[in-house]
């Protein structure tokens, strides 16, 4: 540009009619300038994703809720407890934990989730014979106490919880689930739909979390042949539920006429408006 040029001119040379050097060298001093806005450039932009990434991990769901949660550590093999009063106990603790003030629900567990020590172990069906090494199924093994997935907040989408008579001796219980999970790219919503068939219909259980509020919504179950019934309402209080200042998910229950082996989709609609998310089932 002309006038970038101008200010650059040498004047020495121009007072003596000598050619001019038209645009002068880069020194030093410039090129640090130059790293400087560029390492600048680079700080901010991961800052941003930083953010992002930390806002992303405080709306995870975790499959357990820490918030009111209190937690205590303890090892009864250092005191050289053997397993039978070592079951006793844990079932002392239990009862008189309980028994305290304000206190919801209590259990126990052999590791928390998200700890080191995990207990590794492969599964398999007991109906078919052992799979080849490379064909193996691995998982985490938590021993746990009736009442523990209440005291942690974990929500069962399907099947049921342990009981007393879940004890040692007795016959081995899964706890199954049939699920479907869809995020809308466009709204952001995430849902998971638990479905077990009843003779009456469907039973719909529905964890959704990246939905902002204030809205109201409404869960309805779509047949194959593109029938549609409303299986229930609610309504989303600001800022929403699964975000961030409200990280806890939002989990519901109802049912529909529709058999499960009719259902093809169930959609999370706004009333009246658009629809969050949609998940095939």
């Amino acid at each position: 540009m002309p006038a970038l040029q101008a200010t650059r001119t040498d004047l020495i040379p121009s007072l003596k009619n000598a050619p001019a050097n038209r645009f002068c060298r880069c020194d030093a001093r410039d090129l640090i300038v130059t790293g400087q806005i560029a390492l600048s450039v680079i700080l901010v932009i991961c800052s941003v994703l930083v953010v992002r990434s930390l806002q992303h991990a405080l709306t995870l769901n975790l499959g357990f809720e820490p918030a009111n949660a209190t937690s205590a550590s303890f090892d009864l093999r250092l005191q050289g407890y053997d397993k039978k009063r070592s079951r006793s106990f844990d079932a002392a603790l239990i009862a008189k934990a309980s028994a305290l003030p304000g206190m919801q629900a209590v259990g126990i567990i052999n590791n928390l989730p998200l700890r080191i020590g995990e207990d590794n172990s492969v599964v398999s069906r007991t109906d078919r014979p052992m799979p080849p090494p490379s064909e193996r199924r691995g998982a985490i093994i938590y021993k746990i106490s009736p009442g523990y997935l209440r005291a942690a907040g974990t929500k069962l989408l399907l099947g049921r919880d342990i009981t007393s008579h879940d004890r040692q001796g007795a016959p081995a219980v899964a706890i199954p689930g049939q699920l479907h999970s869809a995020t809308d790219p466009g709204t952001g919503a995430a849902g998971t739909v638990g479905l077990v068939a009843k003779a009456w219909g469907t039973q719909v259980t529905l964890d959704l979390s990246k939905v902002h509020g204030p809205a109201e919504c409404e869960l309805v179950a779509v047949s194959r042949t593109g029938e549609r019934r409303v299986v229930m309402g609610w309504l989303v209080a600001a800022p929403g539920d699964g975000v961030s200042g409200h990280p806890a998910h939002l989990v519901l229950r109802g049912g529909t006429s529709i058999p499960r082996s009719d259902l093809s989709r169930v959609d999370v609609d706004v009333v009246n408006g658009r629809t969050l998310v949609s998940i095939p089932v």
